[in-house]
């Protein structure tokens, strides 16, 4: 299941929105990092005013191109977080966050105490 929790709209530079969890309420801006030099380097550098605060990787999937957004909030505590583009609205996009699960075989083994 994914949370949505913030929502932007496309910039000549980027993306310009607002980013809202328990912990965080910040207007925050995806700047596109112009002078990358290697293919897996981050597409996007996300700041606060002038804190760079993460950064996203651009991808190409199904549906679409979409970002693989990386920064620290402690209001949760793993998963990852997708900026993805909203249809039915121009220029429209939304930051979502989506816990990871693991699948049976991943999980740990549980031993039995003695």
């Amino acid at each position: 299941m994914a949370y949505n929790i913030g929502f932007f709209k496309t910039t000549d530079n980027g993306f310009t929105g607002k980013i809202e969890t328990l912990a965080l309420k910040v207007q925050a801006d995806f700047h596109r990092v112009l002078d990358r030099t290697n293919s897996r380097a981050p597409a996007l550098e996300i700041f606060v005013g002038d804190l760079k605060i993460g950064a996203a990787w651009e991808y190409n999937g199904k549906y679409g191109k979409f970002y693989k957004v990386s920064f620290e909030d402690p209001s949760f505590s793993s998963g990852e977080y997708f900026l993805n583009r909203n249809r039915g609205v121009d220029d429209g996009w939304t930051l979502s966050f989506e816990r990871t699960t693991r699948k049976k075989e991943d999980k740990p083994a549980v031993e039995q105490a003695a």
